[in-house]
């Protein structure tokens, strides 16, 4: 029997103990038995390649296995958190915890990954293990390792030229002097990544600019960061559902995000 015809059979049969599983005392073991031909059981109708997966509630979602996936690394030096240079980092924590990712360290990324798959996109979370000045590196094998094309790339970094708390998503072009960009530029061999920069102020003298960059925020910044955290994730899920046209709360739930924040 071909493939196509399985598939009918176990859709068929499925939604029959499906409907019939709150008005009836069915089986749960031959209901359990379907869900597990079903899982992960891939096959192609009409030409198109589908999957079938079982969720953690026992109901089956038949999704065109056509997401894009995109990258938001934030760039910054691992063993310094919390410090300006490495709010891009800070970013990536507060969103990994709202879309609940967990981080592992990945050798082959040389930096800590969390991945997800939401509703119309597949998503992957980067926080480098290098130094900042060769971040490059690691998102460079990140996007190997995943497949991500340089379009759905975008990088998260602080900003000596903005005020505290400012937001901007640039499109592309020059690094503008910070070393992490720079890295990154010169490992795929363009400028035309897309980067969020969150403003943190720039010192008196730009001889303070090395010292200045690892320190703490201010007690008074504290929450200008954390309303720029909110924005720059607000705005990374403007530009990616632009072109599918969606909503910022169909990408990330970010509308709710910053309501409960």
């Amino acid at each position: 029997m071909s493939k196509v015809m399985n598939f009918k059979r176990y859709c068929v049969l499925f939604n029959t103990i499906s409907s019939s599983r709150s008005y009836i005392n069915t089986d749960i073991s031959l209901f359990r038995h379907i869900s597990c031909l079903l899982d992960r059981q891939r096959t192609n109708v009409a030409g198109k390649s589908w999957e079938i997966r079982c969720s953690h509630s026992g109901t089956q979602n038949m999704e065109q296995n056509s997401k894009e996936i995109y990258l938001i690394a934030g760039l910054g030096n691992y063993d310094y958190p919390g410090t300006r240079h490495s709010v891009g980092m800070q970013l990536i924590k507060r969103l990994g915890e709202f879309l609940d990712i967990k981080f592992t360290k990945n050798k082959e990324c040389l930096g800590f990954i969390g991945t997800k798959e939401l509703r119309h996109i597949h998503i992957v979370l980067l926080q480098p293990k290098l130094a900042m000045n060769i971040n490059g590196t690691s998102v460079q094998k990140t996007a190997k390792t995943f497949n991500v094309p340089i379009r759905n790339i975008y990088l998260v970094h602080d900003e000596l030229g903005k005020a505290v708390g400012k937001t901007s998503l640039k499109q592309s072009g020059s690094a503008g002097g910070h070393n992490g960009v720079k890295s990154v530029i010169q490992s795929f061999r363009t400028d035309h990544i897309k980067r969020m920069r969150i403003g943190i102020d720039r010192p008196t003298s730009s001889d303070m600019v090395g010292n200045y960059v690892l320190e703490k925020f201010k007690s008074n910044e504290i929450e200008l960061i954390k309303k720029a955290i909110n924005e720059g994730i607000l705005k990374l899920a403007q530009d990616i559902g632009a072109d599918k046209h969606l909503s910022p709360s169909e990408v990330l739930s970010v509308n709710e995000y910053l309501e409960c924040d």
